[in-house]
């Protein structure tokens, strides 16, 4: 999947990093989801 400019690594990785610990340490457990939506256009 094509994130953009290589600059965004420097958002999208901590991201990543987060998603993974709250679907496999939460209460939740691994049935998490998440979506992107522009706003505005």
């Amino acid at each position: 999947m094509d994130a953009g400019p290589l600059r965004i690594a420097r958002y999208t990785e901590p991201f990543a990093l987060l998603v993974g610990q709250l679907a496999y340490e939460g209460t939740e457990g691994p049935e998490l989801a998440y979506r992107f939506e522009w706003f505005g256009k």
